[in-house]
C-alpha cells in the first residue's frame, strides 16, 4: 500500500487465510513521486524480503482520494475517465485502473501515479501486478464482517494522512468516502 506519505507491504499466505508479515514506514512529509520512489529505492535495498522474487502475486493498493464506486450495470470499460471525472480530476501523469469488487455488485475506479506503478512493475519483473484502491479490501473485508445486517454497521480506517468511512447494513454497502 503506497500513499504520499507512508508505505506499507504486508505478506500474506492465502492458502490459510493469514497474515504472515506486516511492515509500515511513514516519511516525515508528503513525497512527490520522484521522492516516494527514492525512499521506495532505500527501502528495497535494504530489505531481506522485498527484493526476493518467489512471491506468488504482488498486489500495490494505491492510498488516495481519486476513487469512485460505479455498479456493475452501468459500468462500461471505455468510460473510466468520465466516471472518475465527475468525482476528481486526472492528469496525465496518472492512469486510471479498476477493480470488480466482489462482495458488493459495483466497480471500484480509481487514478494512480505512473511513475510509482512502473516503479512496482520494474521491481518485480517476473511478476504481473494488480493494483487496487485502498478501499477495494476494505470493504471486502467489512463486508465478511459478522454483525448484527438489521444495524448501521460504520468502520472507520485512520491513517497518517487520510480517513476512511465505510458503512454497511443489511449487507448492503451505504458509504464509502476517504
Amino acid at each position: 500500500m503506497i500513499g504520499d506519505s507512508d508505505f506499507m507491504f504486508c505478506i500474506t499466505d492465502p492458502a490459510k487465510n493469514k497474515c504472515l508479515y506486516l511492515e509500515d514506514y511513514t516519511f516525515s512529509s508528503i513525497m512527490l513521486p520522484d521522492q516516494l520512489i527514492g525512499q521506495l529505492h532505500h527501502i528495497f535495498n535494504n530489505h531481506n524480503l522485498l527484493g526476493v522474487g518467489f512471491w506468488k502475486s504482488v498486489k500495490v493498493g494505491v492510498k488516495n482520494q481519486k476513487f469512485t464506486l460505479v455498479p456493475n450495470s452501468l459500468f462500461i470499460n471505455e468510460n473510466l475517465e468520465a466516471y472518475l471525472s465527475l468525482h476528481c480530476n486526472v492528469n496525465q501523469l496518472e492512469n486510471i485502473f479498476y477493480y470488480k469488487q466482489i462482495q458488493i455488485d459495483a466497480v471500484n475506479i480509481f487514478a494512480a501515479e505512473n511513475k510509482i506503478i512502473n516503479w512496482f512493475i520494474s521491481a518485480y519483473p517476473s511478476k504481473t501486478i494488480e493494483v487496487i484502491h485502498q478501499t477495494s479490501p476494505l470493504i471486502e473485508g467489512f463486508m465478511r464482517f459478522k454483525a448484527d445486517a438489521s444495524t448501521r454497521n460504520m468502520f472507520i480506517k485512520v491513517d497518517n494522512s487520510y480517513v476512511t468511512i465505510i458503512v454497511i447494513k443489511n449487507k448492503k454497502l451505504e458509504f464509502c468516502n476517504t
